[in-house]
Order: structure tokens, then C-alpha cells, then sequence
């Protein structure tokens, strides 16, 4: 890990806000772990806080590097962030799976996910890719009953919203083995609202908040219809109760008027 200080990338331009701490808390390349440094982890939280951004940090997001911190500083990953004081809530921990508690890491605490609600920190969940490796975070529902802030990101190619919605979804149910873990609406305010307010972009906050406050029967009905069964190109075929279409407002049963639909 270069000890330098962090610089801007294209995300860190104004109006994106927020600051990209690369790598975790011991992250790993060639068989070998090269652990961030402390003072370059504290330097870039304070220089966030400094500019009122976000800040993000990959953490607990493998078995191997829960392991590797636990060696290293007795505690576990999130723990670890704790004592540095920078878990808040302009914090993004990326992608936190593998938390104290979590069954395949055994360890003897059972503090992480408090930690993490009580500093108000965001958790970017990226279900796909780690759904592709026979991961899942355990599970979505219980991290929001536990007042943990959760955004859904993609993470991978496709860079399909859609389906991390369902994928966040399906998981968690999975796990839980009850669908009563969350909601639709659970998920798609992970997907606007609980993901801007993580980025802590400008214009997140009226913007989101608009488009994620369905104010009708038939924006209900496209959102509990999108989200477990559509895909990118079928999304605009789904025709509320009304028989309107979602994308033009044509009354075409088949197809709109414009043909495009």
C-alpha cells in the first residue's frame, strides 16, 4: 500500500462527494497482506471530515483479511476502525460481510454490527459479486433491523441496478430462510434514498427522496413488479393496474403508440 497522500480521482471530484480510501483495512495481492497504515487511514478520514465528504474503506469483506487483522491487532476489522475513530456517519464500509459474528469467522465477540449502527456508518452491499463466489451477507434484513445503514451498489459488470436490487433480495431470504426478512421497499430504498445519503452528494438528498417516494398505486405497482421480475430491457414493458405504459402513458395493450415500448 503506497503511503502517499490519497489523490483525487475522477470520483472525487466537486459534486461527487466523497473520498476513496483504496483497499481494506489488510488487503491482499500475491499471497502477501500489506496492511493500510494508521496514520494514512486517520489522515484521510480527517481530511473528509475537513471537507465535509464522505469517506469510504473496504472492510470486512473476506475471511482472509478478518483473520489477518484479528492476528495482527487482536480485534476484528471493524473493531479496528473503531479505535482509529473513523467510523461515522460520513463513513462507507465496503462491503462488511464478515462481521464477529458471522459463522465463518468464529470469533468471540458479538459487537461489530453495534458498532456499526450506533456510528451511524453505511455499508455499501454489492450482492452479485460476491453471489458469484458463494458469498452472501448474513443477512440484509437483520442489518437493518439492527439500524445499520445499508446502500446497494453494483460493483461488477453489468453494472445493473435491477438486478442487485433482486440479488439483494433473493439473498437475504436465502439466508434468513423466511421472505419476512425485508421488503421490496426495503431494498429499493437501499438502491436511492440510504445509498445518496452514504455518497452525501449535493444532489442526492431532494432528488432521491422524489424519486423514491411513490405517491401512487401504479408507482407501487411498477416497483413491486421491477424489482423480482424485470430485467434492464423489459423494465419499460410493465403496465401498472390502469393499463397505462410505465414509459410513455400510452393505453396501447401490446405496444405504445410510439412503438418503443
Amino acid at each position: 500500500m503506497s503511503g502517499r497522500w490519497p489523490t483525487r480521482s475522477r470520483r472525487d471530484r466537486p459534486g461527487t462527494g466523497n473520498i476513496r480510501r483504496g483497499g481494506s483495512p489488510a488487503w491482499w495481492r500475491r499471497r502477501r497482506s500489506t496492511p493500510a497504515r494508521r496514520g494514512l487511514i486517520r489522515d484521510s478520514f480527517a481530511e473528509a471530515e475537513r471537507r465535509g465528504l464522505a469517506w469510504q474503506i473496504h472492510a470486512a469483506q473476506s475471511v482472509v483479511e478478518f483473520h489477518e487483522i484479528t492476528r495482527r491487532h487482536g480485534v476484528t476489522p471493524v473493531q479496528w476502525l473503531a479505535q482509529l475513530g473513523v467510523l461515522s456517519g460520513r463513513s462507507i464500509i465496503g462491503h462488511g460481510i464478515f462481521l464477529d459474528d458471522h459463522p465463518r469467522t468464529r470469533w468471540w465477540t458479538d459487537r461489530d454490527l453495534s458498532l456499526l449502527a450506533e456510528a451511524g456508518t453505511t455499508v455499501a452491499h454489492c450482492p452479485t459479486v460476491f453471489l458469484r463466489r458463494g458469498i452472501a451477507l448474513r443477512d440484509f434484513g437483520r442489518y437493518r433491523r439492527a439500524g445499520v445503514r445499508l446502500g446497494l451498489g453494483t460493483d461488477t459488470y453489468p453494472h445493473n441496478m435491477l438486478e442487485e436490487m433482486r440479488h439483494a433480495a433473493y439473498a437475504a431470504r436465502l439466508v434468513a430462510e423466511t421472505p419476512r426478512t425485508l421488503s421490496t421497499a426495503d431494498v429499493f430504498h437501499a438502491a436511492t434514498v440510504a445509498r445518496g445519503r452514504g455518497a452525501r452528494t449535493q444532489t442526492t438528498s431532494a432528488a432521491w427522496r422524489r424519486a423514491a417516494a411513490p405517491t401512487s398505486s401504479s408507482s407501487i405497482f411498477a416497483i413491486r413488479r421491477c424489482v423480482p421480475r424485470a430485467t434492464r430491457c423489459a423494465a419499460w414493458s410493465i403496465r401498472p393496474p390502469n393499463g397505462r405504459c410505465a414509459r410513455c402513458s400510452s393505453m396501447a395493450r401490446r405496444s405504445c403508440a410510439r412503438g418503443v415500448c
